[in-house]
Formats: C-alpha cells, sequence, structure tokens
C-alpha cells in the first residue's frame, strides 16, 4: 500500500515539473493587429505582434500565412505570405505581389517559448498596396 502512495507521488511531482516550465499562453494573451497605414500612399501591410499580459511588442517571431488579393475592388486570388521584421521591433511587413492589392490576411505566428501558434484573421481597413 505505501508503495503504490510512494509512486503517485513521484508521478505528481514529474508532472509539475514537466509542465512548469512551459507555460501555455492563453490565446488572448497575443494578437496580430494591423498598424495604421500612411494616408494617400499605396503601402504595405504592417502588422503588429502584441503580448497584452507584458504590454509590449514582441520581436522575433516567425509568422506565415495566407494573403487575399486583387486588382480591382474584390480579392481574386489567395497567395501564400511571410511576414518579414520592419522597423521597430514587434512590426512585421507582407510584401504583396506587385500591381495587387491586399484586402485580408490569415496569419499564424511562431513565438518563441509559446508552444501554441498565434492565430489572427485581419480585413484590412483598407485594400494596400
Amino acid at each position: 500500500m505505501r508503495k503504490c502512495n510512494t509512486w503517485s507521488s513521484v508521478l505528481l511531482v514529474l508532472a509539475t515539473l514537466l509542465t512548469a516550465g512551459h507555460a501555455r499562453a492563453d490565446k488572448f494573451d497575443y494578437t496580430l493587429e494591423e498598424e495604421e497605414p500612411p494616408s494617400g500612399r499605396n503601402s504595405p501591410v504592417v502588422l503588429r505582434l502584441v503580448d497584452h499580459k507584458h504590454q509590449k511588442l514582441v520581436p522575433g517571431a516567425s509568422i506565415k500565412g495566407r494573403e487575399a488579393l486583387g486588382t480591382g475592388d474584390r480579392p481574386t486570388m489567395v497567395a501564400q505570405v511571410t511576414a518579414v521584421p520592419f522597423g521597430n521591433q514587434g512590426r512585421y511587413v507582407i510584401k504583396s505581389e506587385p500591381g495587387m492589392k491586399a484586402f485580408a490576411v490569415v496569419m499564424d505566428a511562431d513565438i518563441k517559448g509559446e508552444r501554441e501558434k498565434v492565430h489572427s484573421e485581419i480585413n484590412l481597413r483598407k485594400p494596400h498596396k
């Protein structure tokens, strides 16, 4: 009987140690947000990766996804895109196909130290070139 209780205690301690070092982020701790584009200019899509828990931008993430593109007033195709670091830490730019406007993006961000990806679907405020 005593042997079973000892084994249970060992398992409980191991489970605690294995999960303690890998705190799981709540899906609302991080968001990808569109940065307001400069008015009157054709500009690429700029995103901010925000850590709401610590009130700061997150640099060094790997961000990939899809972008709805078109040449007129509505999207006509979807392209695979990567957001690359841009300017200030925690900001990322998506470079679209030349001559195409971006209407929406669906992105997944891999953040160092987090097990789950941050998933964001963003309808852009205005089409970007």
